[in-house]
């Protein structure tokens, strides 16, 4: 049969190490079946071949498996080795920038929110009741003190002088007759001091219309802008009403609301740096004129008012302004970036460089000016402090210094 010369071909093809792997021993693979009759070595025949696939399959897959595994077992002590490698290997220097200490001046100062004031403002009214007959100036006049304002009618007043003048000269006259009879019998001494007081009435009555009289022309009390003129030509003005509005505004006042706790300290001071955002932030220094000694509000603040020049007059009330106030100057102070400093179970410290290494040094920290802040103890003139880098490095860790300042402004 050809299964037959087939298996014996196969049998002879096979060695043990085959056998040995697909688990049959070679004895029963070849030698039961060499000695079998043939019609045992028939079916055997068959059988073997029905099943010689799955285990040949079952050898490809169990070769795979072995070979897997190996790589696998491979690469992970390869990366074993290489961890254990690059743990032994010191890390790399890290990139810095520096900042070399010198002694600066640093100021402890309050920065205020505060308003342009003029330095007065005067509202004008009519003493005299009357029609407006001319109006001299318009809104936004420069004016000068004395100049005229507004006219009333002069009429009715005119009328009432030249009435009361006729008056007191006719009593005057009469007043002097009498004087001159004094020492006659016919003349006693109470009708000359009755004419004397009636002279005396008329005189009090003729100056209050003159001045009446004088008030039917407004004039401008104190030299300014007018602001605002409520006036208008043939109105009627009753006592009191408002005519104009003049601003003194050549020079200014700013009032700056203080805290409670910076009072102390604001009492010494004698001037402010003002700086008006509306005209580019410039900077004016403002001189003190007045701190109120109660609070100004239930908010408890105190008043600081300071004097501006402005002789130009292109500074103008109600712009918005920002005063600084120095309650205290410390000369030859260290100062470093706020972010410089690393605060850690209740302490501070940075990160000096010394020979190319990061040092931990414990620092103190004190007032702050714009986002510096002053270290009162713990850095020494010339020492590099890291400023930027330092939330990379540790202590004792090798770093790279790429660029040193002196001020980390020039960052």
């Amino acid at each position: 049969m050809w299964y037959a010369s087939c298996l014996k071909n196969c049998c002879d093809a096979v060695d043990r190490t085959f056998c040995d792997a697909i688990n049959i021993p070679y004895s029963i693979f070849c030698g039961s079946y060499m000695n079998s009759p043939p019609e045992k070595k028939e079916k055997f025949s068959r059988i073997i071949w029905g099943w010689l696939p799955s285990l040949f399959l079952c050898f490809v897959v169990a070769a795979f498996v072995a070979f897997g595994y190996v790589s696998i077992k491979d690469k992970a002590d390869r990366l074993v080795a290489e961890k254990a490698a690059a743990g032994q290997a010191p890390p790399p220097p890290v990139n810095v920038v520096t900042q070399t200490m010198v002694p600066i001046k640093m100021m402890d100062l309050i920065d205020l929110p505060s308003m342009m004031q003029p330095w007065d403002d005067l509202t004008v009214s009519c003493e005299t009741p009357g029609r407006i007959t001319s109006i001299h100036v318009k809104e936004g006049d420069a004016v000068t003190e004395g100049e005229i304002l507004v006219e009333i009618e002069k009429s009715d007043y005119e009328i009432r002088v030249r009435s009361i003048t006729a008056r007191q000269e006719l009593a005057e006259i009469n007043y002097n007759r009498l004087k001159n009879l004094s020492g006659q019998a016919a003349v006693t001494q109470a009708r000359i001091d009755e004419a004397r007081t009636v002279l005396k009435e008329l005189n009090a009555s003729l100056d209050e219309a003159k001045l009446k009289l004088r008030r039917c022309t407004i004039r401008v009390p104190m030299a300014g802008v007018v602001n605002s003129l409520p006036a208008i030509k043939g109105e009627l003005l009753d006592h009191g009403d408002p005519v104009a509005e003049i601003l003194k505004i050549d020079r200014l006042k700013v009032e700056v609301a203080i805290p409670e706790q910076d009072v102390a300290a604001v009492r010494d001071v004698e001037q402010c740096k003002v700086t008006i955002a509306a005209l580019g932030n410039r900077e004016i220094t403002g001189k003190k004129i007045f701190l109120s000694s109660k609070p100004a509000s239930f908010a408890m603040v105190y008043t600081l008012r300071l004097a501006i020049p402005n002789p130009s007059g292109d500074i103008l009330p109600g712009m918005f302004a920002r005063t600084q106030v120095i309650k205290r100057v410390f000369d030859n102070s260290y100062g470093v970036p706020l972010f410089s400093v690393i605060t850690q179970d209740n302490k501070k410290f940075v990160y000096l460089v010394k020979n190319e290494t990061a040092r931990k040094q414990p620092v103190t920290t004190g007032i702050m000016e714009g986002w510096k802040i002053r270290i009162p103890s713990g850095l020494n003139r010339g020492d590099r402090v890291i400023i930027v880098g330092h939330r990379n490095v540790e202590d004792g860790q090798s770093v790279r210094v790429v660029r040193n300042v002196t001020d980390p402004e020039d960052v």
